[in-house]
């Protein structure tokens, strides 16, 4: 029997093992490319989400800037800093004072503002004539050095720190003479006169009332 066996196999159990191999390779073939797929769409995952973080980084560090950009020209507006190259007449600063002229010749710009405020300082009535010009564009006025909480009331640029004389000179003279005067004082003002790029050190404002004066 076991001769008529192997002189005549039977071709059909090799047909089903074949068959059996064939499934075996296809399932491993399958896996494998699930598994290439699957790692693919991971690394893709990967870069997305890494592109995703990146973008939020610089998302956060653009809106950490602008933030910083804002407060920034916040307190130039709440400290009545202005920029030159936007100022116009009608402009209000936050102190109540609104441009009512912008005058400008060669380098020097002149920036006029109405509006009251009251401020402080020390104050100093130049009756001493120098040798140097630094000196000799304070003689004959009374100008006022002008403290902290005042400063940040005024307009000013780039927030550049001048004393402030009245251009009313007769009246200043009149309630801060006689020459040679200093001491502490609170005044009103109004029609403050902003000068930019001028040789003379100082901004000018009218002198509108004496509410103190300490000598």
């Amino acid at each position: 029997m076991f001769n008529k066996i192997f002189q005549k196999p039977n071709s059909g159990w090799i047909v089903w093992l074949g068959i059996f191999f064939s499934y075996i390779i296809v399932g491993v073939g399958v896996y494998l490319w699930q598994s290439s797929i699957v790692q693919e769409s991971k690394k893709e995952q990967a870069v997305v989400v890494n592109q995703t973080l990146l973008q939020q980084n610089k998302l956060a560090q653009d809106t950490a800037v602008l933030q910083k950009d804002i407060q920034a020209q916040l307190e130039k507006v709440k400290n009545n800093e202005i920029d030159l190259a936007t100022i116009k007449i009608g402009d209000k600063l936050a102190n109540g004072m609104v441009v009512g002229n912008i005058i400008k010749d060669k380098e020097k710009t002149y920036i006029e503002f109405a509006g009251g405020i009251v401020i402080s300082g020390n104050f100093n009535y130049f009756n001493s004539k120098q040798s140097n010009d630094f000196s000799s564009a304070f003689y004959g006025k009374i100008c006022v050095e002008l403290d902290k909480e005042s400063l940040s009331r005024i307009p000013k640029v780039d927030n550049q720190v001048k004393p402030l004389c009245f251009f009313n000179v007769d009246v200043a003279k009149g309630r801060f003479g006689p020459p040679g005067n200093s001491g502490k004082t609170l005044v009103a003002i109004d029609n403050y006169r902003l000068r930019v790029g001028d040789v003379y050190p100082f901004d000018e404002a009218e002198l509108i009332k004496t509410i103190e004066i300490i000598k």
